[in-house]
Formats: C-alpha cells, sequence, structure tokens
C-alpha cells in the first residue's frame, strides 16, 4: 500500500486541541491512495465543488471519511463522523451520495456508484421474492456490519447487513414471453437523502432484450435461480441432518469429545453437509443442466421423486423444524425443493 500525504493549515485542527485557538495549525492529510480498493481520499478540511443543487450552498466541507490507525489499516474517521451529524441536519433532504463524491457534480444522478466516481466501494445487498426466486431490488450500502477480522456479518436471509444505504434499484417491471424469456424491463434508480428517505427525483432505465440478449438473459437467470436452490438446500441438509454427522465423526474417532474437538467435530459436519448436497447435485446434473440451458424442466421432478439413493433419501424426507423462514417448517425438504423448481418454473 502506497499514499502521498501534504500539509495544510486547518483552523479546526488547531481547535480540536485548544477551543480557544485563533490561529491555523499544519496537519498531515492523506490526499491519495494506491494499490488499494478504497480509492483516492481527499483533505479533511478541503473545500470541493459540488454543483448547484436546489435549497443548498454550492460548496460545503467534504468529509474525510477514512484515517489510518496505527496498524495502518484504513478505518473510518471519528472526527468525520461528527462532522456529518451536523450536515445531516442542516441538509436533512441532500442525496446522501454527494458526501461521498469524488470531484464535481452536477446532476447527483448521472454519479456511477459503482466505479470510480465515488470516494467508497459501496456495498450491494439484494432482496430477492422468496416466491418467484425473482431478484426485486438491489440496495448500495455506505457501510456493513463486520466482525472483528473484517468480514461480513450475515443476516438470516445470508446477506451481509447493510448500514447508510445510498442507492437503490428498483426492478418496476418485467415483460417475458409465454416460455420465459425476457422481454424488457424496467430499472428505477433511486437515490437516499441524509435523512433516510428517498429523494423525489428518480431514474428510470428501460433495458430491451433481442434475439441472443433472451437467450442469455434466460441462461444467467435460471443459473442464478438453481444456485440459490442450492444454497438452501445445503442449509436445510445442515439444519436436519447436523446432529447425526456430528454423531457419526464421534463414532469414526472414539477418542474425541464434544468439549475437547469442537472445532474438529464442526469441520466434520461442514464437510459431510457439503458432500451430501454436492452428491445430490451431481446425480440430478443432466436435468438441471437442461433447464439452465434450454428451459426445460419435465424431468427434475419427477427425478428428484425417484431419488432412491439411501443416503440422499434420509435427508430428502427429513421434516424441517426451527427454520428462521417459518414456512419450510413442518415440511419435508423434498417438498420444499419440488415447490420452489415448481415456483421457477
Amino acid at each position: 500500500m502506497f499514499y502521498r500525504t501534504k500539509k495544510i493549515p486547518s483552523l479546526e485542527a488547531a481547535q480540536l486541541a485548544n477551543p480557544a485557538a485563533t490561529d491555523p495549525v499544519d496537519v498531515e492529510v492523506v490526499v491519495s491512495i494506491s494499490e488499494t480498493t478504497h480509492g483516492a481520499q481527499v483533505d479533511p478540511f478541503a473545500e470541493r465543488e459540488h454543483g448547484a443543487h436546489p435549497g443548498h450552498d454550492a460548496k460545503r466541507m467534504a468529509p474525510y471519511i477514512w484515517r489510518f490507525d496505527d496498524s495502518g489499516r484504513m478505518v473510518p474517521n471519528d472526527f468525520a463522523d461528527t462532522k456529518e451529524e451536523a450536515h445531516v441536519e442542516a441538509y436533512p433532504l441532500e442525496p446522501r451520495i454527494l458526501r461521498y463524491a469524488a470531484g464535481s457534480v452536477g446532476d447527483f444522478r448521472s454519479l456511477n456508484y459503482s466505479d470510480a466516481d465515488l470516494l467508497i466501494q459501496l456495498h450491494p445487498v439484494e432482496f430477492v421474492n422468496e416466491s418467484t426466486e425473482e431478484l426485486e431490488s438491489i440496495t448500495y450500502y455506505a457501510r456493513t456490519l463486520t466482525d472483528d477480522d473484517g468480514f461480513d456479518i450475515l443476516g438470516p436471509d445470508g446477506e451481509p447487513q447493510g448500514i447508510e444505504p445510498v442507492v437503490r434499484e428498483v426492478i418496476s417491471e418485467r415483460h417475458r414471453t409465454a416460455r420465459g424469456y425476457m422481454r424488457h424491463r424496467v430499472r428505477v434508480h433511486e437515490w437516499f437523502c441524509n435523512n433516510g428517505t428517498i429523494h423525489p427525483e428518480t431514474k428510470p432505465m428501460r433495458k430491451s432484450y433481442r434475439k441472443t440478449a433472451k437467450v442469455t438473459e434466460g441462461i444467467k437467470r435460471r443459473g442464478y435461480l438453481i444456485e440459490r436452490l442450492s444454497a438452501l438446500v445445503l442449509d436445510l441438509i445442515a439444519l436436519t441432518q447436523s446432529g447425526a454427522i456430528a454423531a457419526q465423526a464421534l463414532a469414526d474417532n472414539p477418542g474425541w469429545t464434544l468439549e475437547a474437538n469442537a472445532a474438529e467435530i464442526g469441520d466434520y459436519v461442514e464437510d459431510g453437509v457439503t458432500l451430501l448436497g454436492t452428491d445430490f447435485i451431481a446425480a440430478h446434473e443432466v436435468n438441471i443442466n437442461k433447464f439452465i440451458r434450454t428451459g426445460v424442466a419435465d424431468h427434475i421432478v419427477p427425478g428428484i421423486a425417484a431419488d432412491a439413493n439411501p443416503a440422499t433419501r434420509g435427508w430428502l424426507d427429513s421434516v424441517v423444524s426451527g427454520s428462521p423462514n417459518p414456512a419450510h417448517n413442518g415440511k419435508t425438504i423434498q417438498t420444499i425443493i419440488t415447490d420452489k423448481l415448481n415456483g421457477i418454473f
């Protein structure tokens, strides 16, 4: 990691140490950084042009979003948080995305929030309709909840838990043929204000699918649906079979105990769940791939119903309880899979 700094005079920095100070002091700030995904940084007390925005000044103090801690890791700047709170109160209806813009902004709706137009990398979190397995929206957050090692803390749906939404893309319209091929869809881009409300100015974007684009979209969508279904199946296997796999781990390793070998047993259970799931997918791979490539699904459900593999049949017939999704409880895993597949078709 390489970064460049420079010294700038700052009265605010002087007043942090002495509230009565009247003369600025030189402070060393990070002005750019390379070989990092966080992008270029800005001076914490520098003004930048944001362009005219109704009801607001054209210029304002730019928040210094990141700083380096003693170990060289980039962390949120606590002082910036204090300044941002005051700015949020002063400009509640300003689009949040302006706080992270890397340079001059005319129309905030023109910012490329997935590229280098921002000082930070936003975190997308998808919302998928549980009934249809269709993508409903994507919300881009400024931050996500992380553990002590910096990894995302996942919610019950398996997605990161976002903090401070900035942009949302909502699929407002979809038009498909009778075979499920996409004709066109409309995606509405929405921007969150500093007070958490949606800004009244939105940006609908229509995309039409022609010729091979329809086929490509169908392959990608069905592959995505099968991927999500596979993840659900692994979760259900873990929910219903972990106890039996742990017991098998103890039987296979007579010297192990639950207390002394918790980590080893955990690995054994994880590997066992994965193996059950991958064996199932391998057994039905031909029909699954046929569905993904062509949309023809005539043989998947009957094939699963006829699956006589004892190891597979054992968990397919297991009744689910304790699932975070109440609709799954009281049903067998096979019923849940069949319901999902029928919904996809």
